[in-house]
């Protein structure tokens, strides 16, 4: 299998630097030349969303995403407001895999009213709302699940790593997670399990 080729908002990010560990081909979308290059997967950081350049940008490569692009979205905004409310809708509704926290996804489910008694149902109306496919639910340290369809992989565990290298963690497990299914050769749980492992091979090595 030929490695991916992965289009990313910054190339320095822990999920770009991951990929191209893994053996990804990774080129930045401040590139001109290869925003207009096709590739397997396009990555960005909702953060980027609130600058109107990079919206312009991301946007537009999303909608000339070729059929069997994988949009992954690393919802790491902070401090969510109403004015956000836009940019979160345009983004979900683009987004394939979605990485995010559980404190962001009870405030998307105020903002956008998609909000349920329990987190695991806030999960499954935000995926049908916006037709995500997979959605990875991170705890820190302790793991995180990956809900994808009607189903949700619970492989969590205790992990060991300080405050500074949480997004490190969580950019590692979402780049592993996209690699192995790239194979596309088992269920999406597996994939959930080679990704823990190269995220406690990357840990064990810190």
């Amino acid at each position: 299998m030929a490695f991916p080729t992965i289009l990313v908002t910054h190339k320095q990010s822990a999920f770009a630097r991951h990929a191209q560990l893994l053996g990804c081909s990774v080129s930045d979308l401040s590139e001109t030349a290869s925003s207009k290059e096709p590739c397997d997967a396009l990555f960005w950081e909702m953060a980027c969303m609130r600058d109107v350049v990079m919206r312009n940008k991301t946007i537009g490569a999303l909608l000339k995403a070729t059929k069997g692009c994988t949009r992954i979205l690393d919802f790491n905004l902070d401090n969510i407001q109403p004015a956000d409310q836009d940019i979160i809708s345009e983004s979900l509704a683009c987004c394939d895999l979605l990485r995010i926290e559980k404190q962001d996804i009870l405030a998307i489910g105020k903002l956008l009213e998609v909000g349920a008694p329990y987190i695991f149902d806030s999960c499954f109306d935000l995926m049908a709302r916006f037709d995500i496919k997979t959605l990875i639910l991170n705890h820190s340290n302790h793991g995180c699940h990956v809900f994808q369809g009607n189903v949700v992989s619970e492989k969590r565990g205790q992990l060991t790593f300080g405050k500074h290298l949480v997004k490190e963690a969580e950019g590692a497990f979402t780049a592993a997670y996209y690699v192995a299914s790239c194979k596309k050769d088992a269920l999406f749980t597996e994939y959930h399990c080679k990704a823990l492992n190269y995220l406690k091979g990357f840990l064990d090595a810190q």
